[in-house]
């Protein structure tokens, strides 16, 4: 695979330094897409391990504010997350409390994953 010249300040981006460009993303995308032996096993534990390739495997990170104004001892707030797009089999989903605020009520919260799909994950935050 082609290595890309860096250009140097100032200089303009011609049709030659474009084609390079877009030649070397082509041939990445055909490696990657061709590669027999990169897979990873997916075990979300509901369907049988996935052995998929690199090319197939999606990671997602994101944060959600679950504010717990009005939740207290023993009570539990539901929330949910909508992936951005939809995974071929369950996705494996971990989820953190993270307390953000000045007080200690997320020191003793957990959080329950009551739902998993291939869409979206419902959860539950249960304050004790």
């Amino acid at each position: 695979m082609a290595i890309i010249p860096l250009p140097q300040r100032g200089q303009p981006l011609d049709v030659t330094y474009l084609y390079q460009i877009a030649s070397t993303v082509n041939d990445l995308s055909t490696k990657i897409a061709s590669t027999t032996k990169n897979y990873s096993s997916i075990n979300n534990g509901i369907t049988n391990p996935q052995n998929v390739t690199y090319s197939e495997t999606k990671f997602v990170a994101s944060s959600i504010a679950v504010t717990s104004a009005g939740v207290d001892s023993n009570n539990q707030k539901a929330f949910s997350y909508t992936f951005p797009s939809e995974f071929k089999y369950s996705p494996v989903v971990t989820a953190t409390v993270v307390n953000t605020g000045s007080n200690t009520s997320g020191i003793s919260a957990t959080v329950v994953l009551t739902s998993i799909t291939t869409s979206s994950g419902i959860m539950d935050i249960l304050c004790q």
